[in-house]
């Protein structure tokens, strides 16, 4: 839920004409596979508005 709020507030600032930079270090690391997939989602979708950096040390899946 963190990481949706922290997204919806970088749209209010994009909307404010304010740059947005997010990133996302481990972030979905403890997540069972269908909210990874949720989450992936949201993420690759903000990722179309907003410039994103995510590290991780998991292989794509």
């Amino acid at each position: 839920m963190g990481l949706i709020n922290r997204l919806a507030h970088t749209d209010l600032l994009r909307e404010a004409e304010r740059s947005t930079l997010v990133i996302l270090d481990e972030t979905l690391v403890h997540r069972d596979i269908e909210r990874l997939e949720d989450m992936k989602r949201i993420v690759f979708n903000a990722a179309s508005r907003h410039q994103i950096l995510l590290f991780t040390c998991h292989s794509k899946k």
